[in-house]
């Protein structure tokens, strides 16, 4: 609930249960707004219940493959109606959906305007967790916190302290997905709190 769905959770819960994970995207305000794809882990915007445009910078559509700005009018809010409401959520694109039915698809939701990374020179990025828990099978919880302009802790609660080896391979993880060399403190904690809204946040940024 209120957090992306990321592959490894699909992953842990077939491996777990042999039980598949079906997505749906929706937002306190507007209601549902995307269901999963009954032939793919693809997103179909519901035209039913909301009109949706993705944008760029520029106030543009966006086509598959591109990263918008996620509009939505809800068409059946009639107690408190919005038009064309920013809801602070990116999402990359899709083409065709693979069930063959004629709507917007969408590959990724990738959040909301607060987990995006503003690096040094300017250039703004949603990295990627995805996968960062492949191989670290102690690690229970993590969490990227940016105090610093130029640094970068990472929260972690485990079952047993990283070798030197593998802070290597993670510093390695973070300068990739971050695109840019931070410098990175590892810390360890019992238990990593979710926001006051009950979100988990896997990245917070104390800087921008």
């Amino acid at each position: 609930m209120s957090e992306v769905l990321r592959p490894e959770v699909r992953r842990v819960c077939r491996e777990a249960w042999d039980a598949p994970v079906f997505d749906t995207y929706s937002t306190e305000e507007t209601g549902y707004i995307a269901l999963q794809c009954p032939k793919s882990e693809q997103l179909l915007v519901q035209p039913e219940g909301s009109y949706v445009e993705f944008l760029d910078v520029a106030g543009r559509d966006c086509g598959a493959g591109q990263v918008g700005n996620m509009i939505v009018t809800p068409l059946h809010n009639f107690a408190m109606p919005l038009i064309r409401y920013e809801v602070g959520n990116y999402a990359e694109l899709g083409g065709k959906a693979a069930c063959g039915r004629q709507y917007q698809v969408i590959n990724r939701v990738l959040g909301r305007t607060r987990n995006m990374v503003r690096l040094p020179n300017g250039q703004t990025h949603f990295p990627d967790y995805q996968d960062i828990l492949d191989g670290f099978d102690h690690v229970v919880q993590f969490q990227i916190v940016r105090r610093e302009e130029e640094k970068l802790e990472m929260k972690l609660v485990v079952r047993r302290v990283l070798t030197g080896d593998e802070k290597q391979r993670l510093v390695a993880w973070l300068h990739e997905r971050f695109q840019y060399p931070f410098k990175i403190a590892f810390t360890y904690h019992d238990e990593i709190a979710r926001a006051p809204s009950g979100k988990f946040l896997d990245y917070i940024s104390e800087v921008d």
